[in-house]
């Protein structure tokens, strides 16, 4: 895989844990994750 799908795939999968999260009721890692990886690819 490129380097471009692999971040595109890093924040698919961050989304999804994200929702899945929130569905649940809390606020956690997932969130966080998906944090870093909006913040990391707004950094290159």
């Amino acid at each position: 895989m490129l380097r471009a799908e692999r971040a595109i795939q890093r924040k698919l999968d961050a989304i999804a844990a994200a929702l899945l999260e929130e569905q649940e009721g809390e606020r956690g890692k997932a969130h966080d994750d998906l944090r870093a990886a909006i913040r990391m690819d707004e950094e290159t």
